[in-house]
């Protein structure tokens, strides 16, 4: 009865009194709905939803809704790991503020904030050892979960209308004390950023970026992250979503490389322990119609402190890599960069016999693939190659390019393991670089070096020597020009290099050099320069100079491969010296300095492969080609020697002989391997101080066809200095002689001619010596047939004396002349009864013609002169044995029987001498003769030989023209005759066998013809001249016979 009471006593109320009572009424059960009803059932509710659609536990601590001021938060929202415990994602607070008044006003949806506190995020990459190929995360079960949900929800129709993007405004969104951690269990890195910032203001999804700067902009947004390492990333800038448009900047500051390191899964064996990364940038995005617009501005990049190690030890240290002014414009795909710099880079490295480590230790370790990720692939690698042709239309544009105060530390293991090279002061520096290389790149380079036998001491030791070089690379020419300095590279930094094949110490030494050159890839080369060496000193294996000179210079170097020439303008030596000396043991102090070596040398210096067979063939025949080339001209204006000076010692006898050269002076002048000329030699010095020794006249070494005119003068030494040789080899030793002599030498088109004159003036033998090495000549009774009724031996003999011979010494110039005179007068008497008749013919052979034992005009002169020489010398005889050309004999032979073959089938009395296969007439009877010899020889069809030759002209002729589908070619048949006769002729010469019979008749025919003519014809004693048997040991080498002589 109270309710009804109630309610009639509400109804007789004034209406705006009912009216209000409703909305107030409405307005409590709002308030209770939205402020306690709809918290609590989100609050119980929204946990197991979200745990359904994830798979994972999540835990939800409060929500709250203020129903009057229309904003919402959840707080200690939690998913959790898989084992439940752990947390994954986490939300202190998550606060939404609706602008309701502003929402109805405008007609749009109005958030006044979105406020995320302190959210936490943890991601992870599993160590899925079952299955390695599948990468495994700690949110794949989500992601497994929603594609199921997803798979379920797609039954329903795909097909929606896509509309235009709701309007939505923001006034602020907050992301506040953020926490964002990244671990991989595979690598062991961990990522950590413990302060995530985000702030957008004034969001709003329609507004447009504003052309030119506002107060107020929409679409503006913040974002920093602060890593573990206390390196920083902030973004700022604004963004439309339609079109879409955006523009930020973005400024990285040192962020730590090294947690980073581990994610690239050991990909080189180095190891990266330290460097931060600084990038600043202003860039803009934007969605054109067609493409995808950005463009970078402002852009600086530095990489700063990086070291990379391997075991511990630094390899790579780079205090400052930076790229400064980078501007990217993706519509012209460009990218601009003003500056590259890179300073104070210091590599370590060791070179062995695996090559350099670096190349080892920086190079990515490729993963084994397999046929079927090979096919896989294949479709990337298209897709590769396609963006490749894609990529290639892009450019690069580099201003400039620096690097300085770089340093390279190597220690040189493939030779020796204490050699430690150091290159510091390394600076690089180039002007504009155009991807398209359209324009030669201009640079500089600079460097100092240094080695010593330890790397402190390298790092540590004063610059010995350094490099410069100054030019431009033209990449769309493949050229190079410049110009480079090398200034006082100080020898002895090869010492351990030396010592490996020569027991010799450099003690001293420099080389510098100044050069300007060109160079081409096709292998045109041009060089100018000048080089020295000073102050040389090198020591033999018992510490005693062993070479040295105060300088050496060439000026005016210049090397064309064009022209395949090397001129040098100046060679000058100034006071260089030369020491040789022969031990008890008669080695030279030369061969004692050389290590043996059971390396081959060039298998150090050339990367071991192995060759095919087919290789090979083609390497041994391209042999010959490379060796065929033209040899470079080498042309030397002037070679100069300025108070040289040559020591030798021989210590082998007994009494020692030494023996000095000094005061050397001369020059040899115009040197020239392409010109018919021969270079002007003066070479003057004194023997122990006072025998005047010259060498002069000309040569030319350079040319393949060495020539040489060059007379050698000793005027008044003293033989009795030499007695240390005559005594240990010729038996004696020499009480009393003078020696002069005046050698000259010629030879050209190589064969060498003497006119020397020899003198020796009252030559007195002293008493015998007891040397074991004594030749066993008849020293007396060959000087008294030499010398004069004076005491005076004055001959035309042969004696030689190099000079640029080791063994080179005023002894061996003595003992020459004393062998020529002994050897010449004893153990070569037909040189001796030559000289004696004023002639220079070898005399102790014959030559015959091939197949023939009729003495030629030539062959009866050197009979002529050897008789004249026998007559002289009546207690001689000679010994005569014939001999043959197994070959060219045996094919004269042949012919002669084919020609007598033919000749049996004419009416003719002889055959025309000159008869040979290509000269047989085209017709006739000696042609009918060789026709019916040739058929009945071989039972032949003539016209089907004739036949096969005409086809055979026909097809070289169509080779030889390159066109085989062309009208025939039809040969004279003059051609074809001459062809035909040619093959029957030497068909038939071929055809023919001669015994080895035959052939030692012919020799024994040879020498009876010769016997006869001495005896017959030059008038000799028949017991003076002897047949020696060639029946039995025929000599199948020479055409001709061979003389020996023999004493009575």
């Amino acid at each position: 009865m109270s309710f009804k009471n109630a309610q009639l006593a509400f109804s007789r109320q004034p209406k705006w009194f009912r009216i209000t009572s409703y909305l107030a009424t409405a307005y409590l059960c709002y308030a209770i709905i939205l402020g306690a009803v709809i918290p609590a059932v989100l609050k119980a509710k929204l946990p197991n939803m979200a745990a359904d659609v994830l798979g994972r536990q999540v835990e939800l601590n409060d929500v709250s809704i203020n129903p009057f001021l229309l904003n919402a938060e959840l707080s200690q929202f939690t998913i959790f790991e898989q084992n439940g415990k752990t947390p994954f994602f986490t939300v202190e607070s998550f606060a939404l503020d609706v602008a309701f008044l502003r929402s109805l006003i405008t007609l749009t949806p109005t958030l006044e904030s979105i406020d995320i506190n302190a959210p936490y995020v943890h991601l992870a990459r599993l160590d899925n050892r079952a299955d390695k190929a599948n990468t495994q995360l700690n949110i794949s079960d989500i992601l497994t979960t929603l594609a199921a949900s997803n798979a379920q929800s797609n039954e329903v129709t795909d097909e929606e209308s896509v509309g235009d993007i709701p309007h939505l405004r923001i006034a602020k969104f907050q992301l506040q004390q953020g926490h964002a951690l990244f671990t991989d269990q595979i690598t062991g890195a961990k990522l950590d950023y413990p302060q995530l910032e985000l702030v957008l203001n004034d969001i709003d999804t329609r507004a447009t970026i504003a052309s030119e700067p506002q107060t107020q902009q929409d679409n503006r947004y913040a974002f920093d992250i602060t890593t573990a390492e206390q390196g920083h990333v902030s973004m700022r800038g604004d963004f439309q979503l339609a079109p879409l448009v955006a523009t930020t900047q973005i400024s990285l500051s040192n962020i730590a490389l090294a947690p980073l390191w581990p994610l690239s899964d050991n990909a080189i064996s180095a190891k990266l322990d330290q460097g931060t990364l600084n990038l600043d940038f202003i860039a803009k995005f934007e969605a054109l119609t067609d493409t995808f617009a950005f463009h970078l501005n402002e852009g600086e990049l530095s990489l700063n402190d990086i070291v990379f190690s391997y075991q511990d030890e630094a390899l790579v240290n780079l205090p400052v890599l930076k790229l400064e002014n980078m501007r990217i414009n993706s519509l012209i795909q460009q990218v601009d960069i003003e500056h590259i710099g890179i300073e104070g880079l210091t590599v370590k490295g060791v070179y062995d016999d695996k090559g350099l480590n670096l190349q080892r230790l920086f190079s990515p370790h490729l993963a084994p693939t397999n046929d079927d990720n090979a096919q896989q692939n294949s479709p990337s690698a298209a897709t590769s190659d396609s963006s490749d042709d894609t990529a290639s239309d892009w450019r690069v544009e580099l201003s400039t390019f620096s690097f300085i105060q770089g340093s390279l530390q190597l220690q040189e293991r493939q030779f020796n393991d204490n050699t430690f090279w150091h290159l510091s002061q390394l600076s690089l520096e180039t002007g504009p670089v155009s991807s398209t290389l359209a324009n030669p790149i201009d640079y500089s380079f600079y460097t100092a070096v240094s080695a010593s036998n330890s790397a402190e001491g390298a790092s540590s030791e004063r610059t010995k020597g350094t490099f410069s070089s100054v030019g431009s690379v033209d990449a769309t020419t493949q050229s190079v020009k410049g110009c480079a300095e090398i200034h006082q590279f100080e020898l002895d930094q090869f010492q351990q290099y030396a010592e490996r094949y020569a027991r010799i110490t450099i003690e001293d030494g420099a080389f510098s050099s100044t050069l300007a050159f060109k160079a081409s890839a096709d292998g045109q080369i041009d060089l100018h320069a000048n080089a020295d060496i000073r102050s040389l000193n090198v020591l033999d294996n018992t510490q005693s100079p062993l070479l040295k000179w105060q300088s050496l210079s060439l000026s005016d170097i210049h090397y064309s491969a064009k022209e395949n020439g090397l001129t040098i303008n100046d060679v000058i030596f100034d006071s260089p010296y030369a020491r040789m000396v022969i031990d008890e043991n008669k080695a030279t102090n030369i061969s004692a300095l050389l290590v043996p070596q059971t390396t081959n040398i060039s298998a150090l210096l050339v990367p071991q492969t192995t060759h095919s067979a087919n290789e090979s063939a083609i390497t041994k025949a391209q042999a010959p080609t490379t060796q065929n080339k033209d040899a470079m001209a080498i042309m030397v204006n002037h070679v100069g020697i300025k108070e040289g000076s040559a020591y030798f010692a021989d210590h082998s006898l007994t009494p020692r002989f030494a023996s000095k050269i000094d005061r050397l002076n001369g020059y040899v002048d115009n040197l020239d391997s392409r010109s018919d000329s021969a270079a002007n030699v003066n070479i003057e010095g004194k023997i122990d101080g006072y025998a005047p020794v010259q060498l002069k006249g000309q040569i030319n070494p350079l040319k393949e066809d060495i020539f040489l005119d060059l007379l050698f003068s000793v005027d008044g030494a003293e033989l009795t200095s030499v007695n240390p040789y005559s005594g240990t080899y010729m038996g004696h030793y020499i009480d009393k002689g003078l020696l002069s002599l005046d050698v000259e030498y010629t030879l050209n088109h190589n064969q060498l001619q003497g006119n020397n004159h020899v003198v020796i003036d009252q030559l007195t033998l002293g008493q015998k010596s007891d040397s074991d090495q004594a030749l066993s000549l008849p020293l007396g009774l060959a000087i008294a047939l030499l010398e004069d009724s004076q005491g005076v031996i004055d001959l035309g003999l042969e004696v030689s004396g190099d000079l640029d011979s080791p063994t080179f010494g005023f002894g061996s110039i003595i003992l020459n002349a004393l062998g020529n005179l002994i050897t010449k007068a004893v153990t070569a008497p037909f040189s001796l009864l030559a000289n004696l008749v004023g002639s220079d013919d070898e005399l102790d052979h014959i030559a015959f013609a091939p197949g023939s034992s009729y003495i030629s005009k030539q062959g009866e002169d050197t009979l002529d002169t050897l008789t004249k020489a026998l007559k002289s010398r009546p207690r001689l005889r000679v010994n005569i044995e014939g001999t043959v050309d197994a070959v060219g004999d045996a094919t004269a032979l042949a012919e002669s029987m084919v020609k007598q073959a033919i000749l049996a089938r004419t009416n003719l009395s002889t055959l025309p001498a000159d008869l040979t296969a290509s000269s047989v007439p085209l017709s006739g009877e000696i042609t009918d003769a060789l026709t019916a010899l040739y058929s009945e020889t071989f039972n032949s069809d003539i016209q089907q030989e004739r036949q096969h030759i005409l086809s055979t002209l026909q097809q070289e002729k169509a080779q030889e023209e390159g066109n085989e589908a062309a009208l025939p070619y039809i040969p004279s048949e003059e051609s074809v005759q001459r062809v035909l006769n040619i093959t029957m002729y030497n068909t038939l010469r071929n055809k023919v066998t001669i015994t080895e019979a035959e052939l030692a008749n012919l020799a024994e025919s040879r020498a009876k013809a010769v016997k006869g003519y001495l005896v017959n014809t030059g008038g000799l004693e028949t017991t003076r001249v002897f047949l020696l048997n060639s029946q039995h040991h025929l000599q199948s080498e020479y055409s001709g016979v061979e003389l020996t002589l023999e004493a009575n």
